[in-house]
């Protein structure tokens, strides 16, 4: 008899679910938000897994050294958020900020002193020394997106200098893709594909004229999309270039 209906069978995959690897919804629905506390023991000394919900993976692994968590990695997927409890041995401080990454003290949970993150959308590794946790998080994600983001920022700015489109119209864009970048860096992916369809808005019922200005509106909303689905490509919701219908990309994890 092999059948996993029969919990007998099941309890130690849900064991290692939810205490080695920490992943549980916490009596939560849907894991939009969802709990992470990895366990270390016995003689493991490192552990990966992952686990597919409804809004996609949630990755979570661990390396330990004595039964000491040494590092820890995970995988948030787009649209939801994580509290994390990361065992310690020592109460940690403070943590350098981190894009996605929100440090919010210690706290004794099952009985452990851990730790607690709050964590967007996202991956991170964690490194624990004692009393000292340094956090990083996918960086070629977030410089990639500040770059494009960058420069589309350029291209609005410079039809400014040129005098083609009102300076008011210019700044009310480039406020909405501030706010989107910002959103993006937090992990906060509705509000960032939000602001950006914002200035795709703006654009498309702003910006008029001649067949030069309607060119310069359609640079600009072509720029802007492509900044969209380089959001997509992490697993960010976007609305479609046809209309507001939306369309989900897969959560990755980061290579390397």
């Amino acid at each position: 008899m092999n059948s996993q209906n029969h919990f007998a069978l099941g309890a130690s995959q849900s064991w290692m679910y939810e205490y080695q690897l920490g992943i549980t919804s916490d009596g939560r629905k849907g894991y939009k938000d969802f709990v992470v506390q990895p366990v270390a023991g016995g003689n493991s000394t490192s552990v990966e897994g992952s686990f597919t919900s409804s809004y996609g993976l949630i990755e979570s692994g661990w390396q330990a050294e004595n039964g000491t968590i040494s590092s820890y990695e995970a995988t948030v997927p787009a649209n939801t958020t994580a509290t994390l409890y990361l065992p310690v041995e020592k109460t940690v401080s403070e943590l350098d900020h981190v894009p996605g990454v929100s440090f919010e003290g210690m706290a004794t949970r099952n009985g452990q002193l851990t730790a607690k993150f709050e964590l967007g959308a996202g991956a991170y590794d964690f490194a624990i020394d004692v009393d000292d946790v340094t956090a990083t998080a996918d960086g070629e994600f977030v410089r990639s997106v500040d770059e494009q983001g960058g420069q589309l920022a350029g291209l609005i700015a410079g039809y400014r200098a040129e005098g083609q489109i009102n300076a008011h119209v210019i700044a009310g864009m480039l406020d909405r893709l501030e706010r989107a970048l910002a959103r993006a860096r937090a992990g906060n992916q509705v509000a960032a594909i939000g602001y950006l369809q914002h200035l795709i808005d703006r654009a498309n019922n702003q910006i008029k004229g001649d067949a030069a200005d309607l060119a310069a509106r359609d640079v600009i909303v072509a720029a802007t999309r492509d900044l969209m689905e380089r959001l997509a490509a992490a697993g960010f919701r976007v609305p479609s270039a046809a209309g507001r219908d939306p369309a989900v990309a897969p959560p990755t994890r980061r290579s390397g």
